[in-house]
């Protein structure tokens, strides 16, 4: 007897709803903070993560991170219509990623730079995109580092 799986990923679809889930609530609560509607801290970084290359000339830096970007966009959909609808964690991982990309993207086209607006204490400012591509990279990490069993067998990494 046919197992009914009722997972809600069963096709590649699903995992593009995931990045425009991400992208759209980026981008509302971006929109939210600019507003005033939600009162945080917020800055606009004008480099990446943490602030990295924020000193960099922007005649060099707006092209590079809209290239680097765009690359890693077309990367991931590539992953993401090679990989085997099996591998639900690791798609999962690359949605939330792309979603990620794309909001931030979308700020570096728009405005030239990224509104950041989570403050913790512990880390540099940080948005919903940002957790998403770090949450999206431990999926990815954690998964290769413990792939886990397919099929009830072992999964090894050789």
């Amino acid at each position: 007897m046919k197992k009914i799986s009722l997972h809600p990923f069963k096709s590649v679809r699903a995992y593009f709803g995931v990045s425009l889930i991400i992208l759209f609530l980026d981008q509302l609560a971006k929109r939210l903070i600019e507003g005033g509607v939600i009162r945080v801290s917020y800055i606009y970084n004008e480099g990446a993560i943490m602030g990295l290359f924020r000193n960099l000339d922007p005649a060099i830096r707006i092209p590079f991170f809209f290239i680097f970007s765009l690359l890693a966009i077309i990367f991931i959909l590539y992953y993401i219509f090679t990989l085997p609808l099996d591998e639900k964690w690791n798609l999962f991982g690359l949605s939330l990623i792309m979603g990620g990309a794309f909001g931030n993207l979308l700020d570096r086209v728009l405005y030239g730079k990224v509104l950041d607006f989570i403050e913790t204490g512990v880390w540099p400012i940080f948005n919903l995109a940002d957790s998403a591509i770090s949450t999206g990279v431990a999926i990815l990490i954690f998964k290769t580092v413990f792939p886990g069993k397919k099929n009830g067998k072992s999964v090894s990494s050789d």
